[in-house]
């Protein structure tokens, strides 16, 4: 068998052609390997993606992408009941150069990035699933090559970079992912509904290329999770993100919390006589940092939501960004692996590139904070206390004169039945998670 390609990359997602990208200029002949029939085929992500990071990968990235809508616009809103508490925040000048948050769709994001790492040289294989990595046999084994779905041949290679997704086959199959990984996946549901453009405008209060990023926390009980609802150019993306063992241990569909968010008296609204032309779901890693697993092992390098490289911590929901970081790292290491410049140290010079990247950094502090975030005071007690306090401070009493901003709390927190001890531990464990 000949060696055909110095490095292999599996998954044509954002963190595979960040990887591709890099290691062809690194002097590597690459393959990137997509299941689906072209890359963002089998996505059903749409959202806020950040690309800064994109500056030094493609840095005309602003005039090339195919985005929905700049957001200028962003919003937590918390929910309880029929009511809300909202957060917000505009800022004009994201609508402009350097820009902030774009919606896009990975449909038409992963097909554009995929072909700037055609231009690189690399060769773009789709309809094609790498079903095994084969190695190099004797006492330190090196990657031969990787099997595909559709022939019986290994096409050869020196090292593989697995951008496969939040299920990562591979990465398992080779002892690679965390055991701990699925205990923290959360099931991603949407529907795209369309609108026409000036609506969205009129709705949400925007110029017709800016947007809102909204990001809900609470109304969704029993179920653990939180929502959102995006703006893109001709249609609105709704949806919730919900904990499996939650919805495994009240046996309730995922859709049903869908509906919930839907119809809350606070989001109706925004999405009122909309037509449904997509219904999606998408598993999502939430372990972060302490759920890496095995970065490299033998020439194989994991990245991306293979390798939990996602900040869904309802202040911060960022993966695209981490993906491409942590992509362009591992396609750069990649390629020197396949020269040969690495012996047994491979695995941790990667892996401590990863820690003294943002990705790093940031999975690291924050390393505490999905467990607190999926908690059952934040997830039921804080919309309720917010909810009730905000109705007690901005309803008029007349003739009864106004409550003090600590007798208002105390009112809140006796009507929500809430046991203030082990709420106040768990704020204060809140904040120290974030801090």
């Amino acid at each position: 068998m000949s060696t055909l390609y110095d490095v292999v990359v599996v998954g044509a997602g954002p963190a595979g052609s960040a990887a591709a990208i890099t290691a062809a200029r690194g002097g590597s002949k690459v393959a990137l390997i997509e299941r689906g029939i072209y890359p963002g085929a089998k996505s059903v992500y749409g959202g806020v993606m950040y690309l800064k990071v994109l500056d030094r990968i493609v840095p005309t990235w602003r005039e090339e992408i195919p985005f929905e809508r700049w957001i200028t616009k962003r919003h937590t809103m918390v929910l309880d009941g029929s009511t809300s508490v909202t957060v917000s925040y505009h800022d004009d000048g994201w609508g402009r150069h350097p820009y902030n948050g774009v919606t896009c769709l990975r449909s038409n994001f992963d097909s554009w990035f995929a072909s700037k790492a055609q231009l690189e040289g690399v060769d773009l294989i789709t309809a094609t699933t790498v079903v095994d990595v084969k190695f190099h046999s004797g006492s330190n084994p090196s990657v031969m090559g990787v099997t595909l779905s559709n022939s019986d041949q290994t096409v050869g290679c020196r090292s593989v970079v697995l951008a496969e997704g939040a299920l990562s086959p591979l990465a398992d199959r080779l002892g690679l992912s965390s055991p701990s990984k699925n205990h923290h996946l959360t099931l991603g549901v949407k529907e795209v509904l369309k609108l026409d453009p000036s609506t969205i405008d009129e709705r949400f209060g925007v110029p017709h290329d800016q947007g809102v990023d909204i990001e809900i926390l609470g109304g969704l009980s029993p179920l653990v999770g939180g929502g959102f609802l995006y703006t893109n150019r001709d249609t609105v993306s709704v949806g919730v993100i919900i904990s499996l063992e939650s919805l495994k241990h009240h046996q309730v569909r995922a859709e049903y919390a869908l509906e919930q968010i839907k119809h809350h008296p606070s989001i109706e609204p925004f999405i009122k006589d909309s037509m449904q032309v997509e219904y999606l779901a998408h598993l999502i890693p939430e372990g972060g940092w302490r759920d890496r697993g095995t970065l490299m092992k033998q020439g194989v390098y994991v990245t991306g939501e293979a390798a939990s490289s996602t900040l869904a911590l309802g202040i911060w929901l960022e993966g695209i960004n981490y993906a491409i970081e942590m992509g362009a790292i591992a396609g750069e290491h990649a390629t020197r692996y396949s020269e040969g410049k690495y012996g047994d140290e491979a695995s941790r010079q990667y892996e401590d590139d990863i820690k003294r990247s943002f990705v790093g950094k940031n999975l690291k502090k924050l390393r505490f904070a999905p467990e607190v975030v999926l908690s059952n005071p934040i997830q039921r007690t804080l919309p309720i206390l917010l909810n009730k306090t905000a109705s007690s401070i901005f309803t008029v009493t007349d003739p009864l004169p106004k409550s003090g901003l600590i007798k208002t709390l105390y009112r809140a927190i006796k009507e929500a039945n809430v046991a203030v001890v082990p709420t106040i531990k768990a704020l204060l464990k809140t904040f120290w998670s974030f801090k």
